[in-house]
């Protein structure tokens, strides 16, 4: 089936129609099994001897650390985080994380740290004084091609904090925009102007930070095809290497503040996508590429060029050209991954300190991946980053028979083509992709209450 034929089939049925079809609640596979399946089968010596299978092929890590404060509360929000504006929990913080990477070091005193990212939470909460003490310990630990990047507030960030990461070795820096509009920004309560954050942008890349990605979401409440429009138009005068653009998930029964805002002003189906649509035509126009799933690269970036020749890969963190085959995380919630199996850290603050301070990994749940978990990891990833399933790779599942069933009723709707011994993604496909990998998912099609569980795939 041609490229154009799946296009028209598309269209023959009508969006309305695959809407109906396709918009249902499904993981967004930054993991696989999505984190509601994992079976709770690790713990401490499970994980590390994970890791130690994973350091003897390739000595270096990347490494995550969760930073949970933040000192205002965004309604939006669905991250683990604390509100508060004490700053000296940033210190009684950073006494249980660094006794963490200590079990870490004096365990594999050999690791190498490939990517250091800090997320949150709201990552520069921490003063100059308290990120300096963070990060001094990591570095006889870090690689030749070690690579820093960090998630901010344009609220709250300085110019001493810039200067101190950029020396250390960031390069990468993300700022959390959201929305431009000043409704919008009103209706989740994040008031930031764009001089604001035109003039920390500017203050970035004066102190070294050649990477700049801009935090955008669609379908926040009082949101329009004409306010998306002037959000993009103003992130496209600051020229962002990438931008990252979510789609907002309405979730009040898991997180509570949600219910401060009105789901009257919150768009839906069709509507909502157009949000999509609008960001994405001018996105395009203004010499982005889309890379993945959510997410736009300046045209010849190493990303794009990554994305084009189909190499696009990712982790927790986001998306990149190359990753370590080990992720370490440190901090509340932060999860750690490798081939063999994944585990998260308590999520709760004074759990998370009571066990780091006794010199215990603080962890909450794992996952040992058993039978076909790296396989369909793989094929999954491989469809979320490069739109394309390998049919060789495809027909070593058990199940391949019933997903060839399942894979021509999606070349039907248009969203898949069959080219040689590969599956590709249309773009009509990419609307629907986390659908698509939800039918290689067995944990999820036997979930008899998949709908608690997750957002909507549109």
């Amino acid at each position: 089936m041609s490229l154009f034929s799946c296009l028209y089939a598309g269209t023959l049925r009508g969006m309305k129609s695959l809407f109906e079809k396709y918009n249902q609640q499904a993981p967004r596979y930054t993991s696989y099994p999505a984190m509601p399946y994992w079976k709770n089968n690790m713990d401490e010596r499970d994980w590390f001897s994970c890791l130690e299978k994973g350091l003897a092929l390739d000595p270096r890590a990347d490494m995550y650390i969760h930073v949970p404060f933040c000192a205002k509360l965004c309604w939006y929000c669905g991250c683990n985080r604390v509100i508060t504006k004490n700053q000296s929990e940033g210190d009684r913080y950073l006494d249980g994380l660094l006794k963490e990477l200590e079990i870490y070091t004096e365990t594999f005193p050999h690791l190498k740290i490939r990517s250091l990212h800090l997320g949150g939470g709201t990552p520069n909460f921490l003063t100059p004084k308290q990120m300096r003490r963070m990060l001094d310990p990591f570095t006889s630990f870090l690689s030749d091609d070690f690579e820093g990047a960090i998630e901010v507030d344009p609220r709250t960030c300085t110019i001493e904090q810039f200067q101190l990461l950029a020396d250390f070795g960031f390069t990468r820096i993300s700022f959390g925009v959201q929305d431009f509009d000043p409704e919008v920004q009103k209706a989740i309560n994040r008031i930031q102007d764009f001089e604001m954050v035109e003039k920390v942008c500017a203050e970035a890349r004066a102190a070294g930070f050649k990477h700049v990605n801009f935090d955008l979401i669609w379908g926040l409440p009082k949101q329009s095809p004409q306010t998306i429009a002037r959000t993009v138009g103003l992130s496209d005068k600051l020229a962002p290497e990438q931008i990252s653009f979510y789609s907002y998930a309405h979730l009040p029964s898991r997180f509570k503040h949600q219910n401060l805002i009105k789901a009257s002003d919150i768009l839906e189906g069709e509507d909502k996508r157009k949000l999509y649509d609008t960001g994405k035509e001018l996105f395009e126009k203004a010499g982005y590429s889309e890379i993945g799933m959510d997410h736009y690269a300046k045209k010849g970036s190493v990303l794009d060029l990554a994305s084009r020749q189909r190499k696009l890969t990712r982790n927790f963190m986001g998306y990149t050209d190359e990753k370590a085959q080990n992720l370490i995380g440190l901090g509340a919630s932060a999860i750690s991954s490798n081939s063999y199996g994944y585990v998260q850290n308590e999520k709760d603050l004074e759990p998370y300190l009571k066990l780091a301070s006794s010199k215990k990994i603080p962890l909450n749940k794992g996952h040992l991946k058993l039978g076909e978990d790296d396989l369909r990891e793989k094929i999954i990833q491989d469809l979320m980053c490069n739109l394309k399933i390998d049919v060789d790779e495809l027909s070593l599942l058990q199940d391949f028979e019933q997903l060839k069933k399942s894979f021509e009723d999606f070349e039907r709707d248009g969203l898949l083509v069959l080219e040689k011994s590969r599956y590709l993604a249309t773009p009509l496909g990419r609307t629907f992709i986390r659908s698509i990998a939800s039918s290689l998912d067995p944990y999820y099609q036997a979930s008899k209450d998949k709908n608690e569980k997750f957002s909507k795939t549109v």
